[in-house]
């Protein structure tokens, strides 16, 4: 995704380390390669908010508010 989907050499490197799989973009699946890391940061506000921070399932992150 992102500018690792358009470097030609990173993309053959990766065809031939993984023979007979396919290499696909995230493009192809759907998800805008470019917005990637904002809707990783998205995806982990959301699990700060939804989650209680039990010993089983550790906060994923910080809510920081301006001072």
């Amino acid at each position: 995704s992102g500018g690792g989907a358009k470097n030609a050499t990173l993309v053959e490197s990766l065809k031939t380390k993984f023979p007979g799989k396919r290499i696909l973009d995230l493009n192809e699946l759907g998800v805008n390669g470019d917005a990637k890391e904002a809707l990783l940061f998205a995806l982990l506000a959301n699990e700060m908010i939804m989650n209680t921070g039990t010993e089983e399932r550790p906060t994923m992150g910080k809510i920081s508010f301006p001072a």
